[in-house]
């Protein structure tokens, strides 16, 4: 399992919350790295370190945010991972998932709504931000118009799909195998929605953005050996032939180095199925990112 399968189930669960059944829609509040459904959480958040840091990147320059909402937010990494920013910004998260919000709300003290973004919510922030949401929502357009409006000042939107510039419309592709949208969003079709809003020109980019530079970093394969069983761990150690503590001392959190990774081949591949990482080039892709300012 990698991202994009990941993200299937969470994406289940919002076709489910909009009235569209699917046999899948069970899905996402079960785990399915072996880790817990909350660790299996951390592991996707940290498969997008490299946007996350681009999106600290994005709030450098940024003043006067007093309110924000992650569209989205899961079990609420964000703000447990990084508290101090999250109370700097006064972050709110959303999500139409209950147990995800459970967790949330039992590991943080801030505040959580449980309630469809496009539908009847009408509260506006200074920040509205989201990551690989707008890639399986049933309608786009209505998404990023609804960022649009409720934001006082700034939005950052990321979606994993890839960047399509020559696209005239959105390719919304149903699987019904999954029971969700994979949607390849069109950047002519956004630039429109988002000039229909009200914003002009010169308040919105639409952009590239690299989804990783390696397989794995040295920071994944010590997240790896922090929630491994002991098979798991016998089979890399007999690989590496390497003392347990450095594995335990690598670097963790969001840094995106790999000294130590690349001294070895596969090792990378090897972990990356253990955690549900994907090997294929595919990752090395270009993303989306919609940024507002107003």
């Amino acid at each position: 399992m990698d991202f994009g399968a990941i993200s299937k189930t969470y994406s289940n669960k919002i076709k489910s919350k909009l009235g569209i059944k699917t046999q899948f829609a069970d899905r996402f509040s079960k785990d399915v790295t072996g880790y817990g459904l909350d660790v299996q959480y951390e592991i996707m958040f940290y498969s997008m370190s490299l946007v996350v840091l681009d999106f600290l990147k994005f709030l450098e320059n940024k003043s006067g945010i007093k309110t924000s909402l992650e569209v989205g937010c899961s079990t609420g990494l964000f703000p447990r991972i990084l508290p101090e920013i999250s109370k700097s910004i006064g972050y709110c998260g959303l999500d139409v998932i209950e147990n995800s919000l459970e967790i949330a709300k039992q590991k943080s003290n801030f505040e959580f709504i449980c309630q469809n973004f496009t539908e009847n919510f009408e509260r506006k922030f200074d920040l509205i931000f989201s990551f690989a949401v707008i890639d399986h929502v049933t309608d786009p357009d209505k998404f990023i118009s609804q960022v649009a409006n409720l934001c006082n000042k700034n939005a950052y939107i990321y979606s994993y799909r890839g960047y399509f510039p020559n696209l005239e419309h959105h390719e919304l592709n149903w699987r019904n195998d999954h029971g969700i949208n994979y949607n390849n969003l069109s950047v002519k079709q956004l630039e429109k929605t988002l000039l229909k809003t009200g914003l002009t020109k010169d308040q919105f980019i639409i952009r590239p953005q690299k989804m990783r530079t390696k397989i794995l970093y040295d920071s994944d394969l010590q997240r790896f050996w922090k929630y491994a069983n002991n098979e798991q761990k016998k089979s890399v150690l007999k690989y590496l032939n390497c003392e347990e503590t450095i594995l335990e001392n690598l670097p963790s959190g969001l840094d995106i180095s790999s000294d130590f990774i690349d001294k070895y081949e596969n090792i990378d591949k090897i972990v990356a199925k253990y955690i549900g990482y994907s090997t294929s080039s595919d990752i090395f892709r270009d993303a989306t990112v919609i940024e507002i300012f107003k």
